[in-house]
């Protein structure tokens, strides 16, 4: 993997030299003397769509502008960060149920009510009031009541995704991204008021939704989540597998063909996800990448997946799901049919073949989607399937 210089000072100017150049990207055009800020821009900075307004990306300005006042960047991003928060509060805000709106246009309002966004207000808030913006308590109380009020299911330790309108249906599901935002913009809204219930709230939603399954199981899970690799893909999982790629800075897995439910050898490209679970699983085993107590694990679905299971209240998810959650996220990331096929270890007789490694980049680069990471550029002749017979 590239190096870069091993010290504080250089990832600190490295920060703060990409902050800079976000904000310059905005700066010229962003601010809606009618209020708010425009949200959709082309490459070049320029405004396609006036009057769209999303509720996350509305408090992400305020986050933005309240951070660059408090560090220093500029004087008027005080005045801006308070633009924005009165934006909140006058078109997102419903006043007759007291939540914000889900999205606001010329020819729609969309009034859903939904935790995910309610957390982004807390959020941007807390960043307000730390940057010593008082109208940032409005914002933060007004969030947290509606989170607490409308989405906190006290059987579940969780919030709900959804609620109607009116705020009088709740939606059942209570997903992990909203969730470990909330858990986010908490504990922002502790450092910013020093009141010890938001960190309790946000210590409750961090054992609920990192804690469930035991630390080998979340892992497993993690990966399969990433790879769309089956259950007995995942438990078999060998180091001798392993091809590293070094001219794209990662490495790959080829299973082969008698551990593969359609008979074909199986590649397995790591995102940026499943490379993290793989590394953090180098040296605790000579043999196999997932182990429990220095043995192979024989199936994830075993009790520990259950329980974990029973406790989060999704006693109808299988785990062969997590493959298709894989395989919708690439869709929905809009990854091509062909590539989504070779990703997912669906039967198509390719494997066999030299992969290029800009035909590699490209698998990379469409797993990294959902996760939002690309990675790779150099052009090299990869051969996978005298690697993967050696092995």
């Amino acid at each position: 993997m590239p190096s870069l210089p091993n010290t504080s000072s250089y990832l600190a100017d490295f920060l703060i030299d990409h902050t800079k150049s976000i904000l310059d990207f905005y700066e010229p055009t962003a601010f809606d003397l009618k209020g708010g800020f425009f949200q959709n821009f082309r490459d070049d900075g320029s405004v396609f769509d006036p009057v769209s307004r999303h509720l996350v990306s509305s408090t992400r300005f305020v986050f933005n502008y309240s951070e660059a006042y408090r560090r220093g960047y500029g004087a008027h991003y005080r005045d801006w960060a308070i633009h924005g928060l009165n934006y909140l509060l006058e078109e997102h805000f419903v006043a007759g149920t007291k939540h914000f709106a889900w999205m606001i246009g010329k020819n729609t309002k969309d009034k859903s009510a939904l935790a995910y966004g309610h957390a982004f207000v807390v959020l941007a808030g807390a960043h307000a009031l730390r940057a010593g913006i008082e109208l940032g308590q409005d914002c933060l109380d007004y969030g947290y009541e509606v989170l607490e009020e409308y989405f906190f299911e006290p059987q579940w330790v969780a919030y709900a995704d959804e609620r109607s309108v009116d705020l009088r249906s709740i939606s059942p599901y209570r997903g992990q991204n909203a969730n470990m935002h909330a858990c986010e913009c908490l504990i922002s809204a502790y450092h910013a008021t020093k009141r010890n219930h938001y960190l309790s709230r946000a210590a409750e939603l961090a054992r609920r939704f990192a804690g469930e399954l035991p630390d080998h199981l979340a892992s497993m899970c993690l990966f399969k989540v990433n790879t769309g690799c089956r259950e007995q893909e995942v438990c078999r999982l060998k180091w001798e597998w392993e091809v590293v790629i070094p001219e794209l800075n990662t490495s790959v897995f080829i299973i082969p063909d008698e551990y593969v439910k359609n008979g074909d050898p199986r590649l397995v490209i790591l995102n940026r996800v499943a490379q993290s679970v793989v590394d953090g699983q180098r040296g605790s085993h000579t043999e196999y990448v997932f182990t429990f107590k220095g043995k192979p694990v024989s199936n994830i679905n075993n009790n520990g997946w259950k329980a974990a299971r029973k406790r989060a209240g999704l006693t109808q998810a299988r785990l062969h799901d997590l493959k298709h959650t894989f395989g919708r996220r690439l869709r929905a990331a809009g990854v091509p049919n062909e590539t989504r096929k070779v990703l997912l270890g669906h039967r198509n007789g390719d494997i066999t073949t030299h992969y290029s490694a800009p035909e590699l980049q490209e698998l990379l680069e469409a797993a990294n989607r959902v996760c939002e990471q690309k990675s790779g550029k150099t052009p090299a002749l990869v051969v996978l399937r005298e690697k993967a017979v050696a092995a």
